[in-house]
């Protein structure tokens, strides 16, 4: 979907200077693609346990980065303006492929399900709370309806939007991978106003 929203951007591209510079993003859209998805690929395979031994010190503004370039695709399309507050947790100790993908689910979702009538705005924040280390997701985005279908949010093939993309695998994916590492996620919603995804990091 991010290459796609890369070509498109290119095929309007008024001069030399801008083509040059949206097809410089591909390279770095593919090659960030392949890393995950390859490493993903074998950490998935691997049993629950074994997520914690590949444990290191991961910055949340280097997975913000990362995840950034690998979504400018989308980005730009959407003209989306993402705020980020590290401040009060600058890193954590934690398995770094499955951080990476919880930024990507998160991030791609807040943008694919972005409301017609204004630009995705997406805040993400990081604090300490009573020594619990926690980071939201917070969108303007559609929503979701938490009493239709809050029991039915992080299922595997589970779709609330019509949306070409939609697949209903990432939320359950990052539900999956947080759990794994002994966190949480929850959600609080509102229709046409957005959501905020918690996750608590163990």
């Amino acid at each position: 979907a991010n290459l796609n929203s890369l070509l498109e951007i290119y095929s309007y591209a008024e001069n030399d200077e801008e083509r040059t510079d949206i097809f410089n993003k591909f390279s770095s859209v593919i090659d960030h693609l392949s890393s995950t998805l390859n490493t993903l690929i074998e950490a998935l395979k691997a049993k629950v346990g074994d997520a914690n031994e590949n444990i290191e010190k991961v910055y949340f503004k280097d997975v913000f980065k990362d995840t950034s370039q690998i979504l400018s695709g989308a980005i730009l399309k959407s003209n989306a303006v993402i705020d980020t507050d590290f401040s009060q947790l600058t890193h954590i100790s934690y398995n770094k492929i499955y951080m990476e993908s919880i930024f990507l689910n998160l991030i791609g979702n807040a943008i694919k399900y972005s409301a017609e009538d204004r630009a995705p705005h997406i805040e993400i924040k990081t604090e300490v709370k009573n020594e619990i280390n926690i980071i939201t997701f917070k969108d303007n985005g559609l929503g979701i309806d938490l009493k239709k279908h809050g029991s039915k949010l992080f299922g595997l093939n589970k779709v609330f939007h019509r949306h070409p993309d939609a697949k209903g695998v990432g939320l359950y994916l990052t539900k999956t991978q947080i759990e794994a590492m002994g966190g949480t996620i929850s959600a609080t919603s509102e229709v046409n106003v957005g959501t905020t995804f918690t996750i608590k990091f163990n």
